[in-house]
């Protein structure tokens, strides 16, 4: 038995605890990574969706104008491209409302 405990025999159990506590936390970690990634991928998409459908509104309204056809609100076209703009500034820039 003293010499188990000589050769080191023991000593393999606890390293190999440890080790795989070291793994699992380096894996939390990176998952932790993974996820602010995906989550600020998923603004970007967002903030392109909206710049498109910005902009199909306001290509439609201008459409509506050159054609003639009576519509109440035209107003609100200049806004909707100025929001697009907006959006595809800030995606250029890295940054925007409720960024850091």
């Amino acid at each position: 038995m003293a010499n188990l405990f000589k050769t080191g025999k023991w000593l393999y159990a606890p390293l190999m605890v440890l080790s795989i506590g070291i793994l699992s936390i380096v894996l939390l970690l990176g998952i932790h990574r993974m996820s602010e990634r995906q989550l600020l991928n998923a603004a970007l998409v967002d903030a392109t969706r909206q710049i498109q459908i910005d902009t199909l509104v306001f290509h439609l309204v201008e459409e509506e104008i050159v054609t003639g056809e009576p519509r109440p609100h035209h107003h609100g076209s200049p806004a909707e491209i100025d929001e697009a703009i907006d959006l595809a500034d800030f995606i250029v820039a890295g940054s925007g409302p409720g960024m850091p």
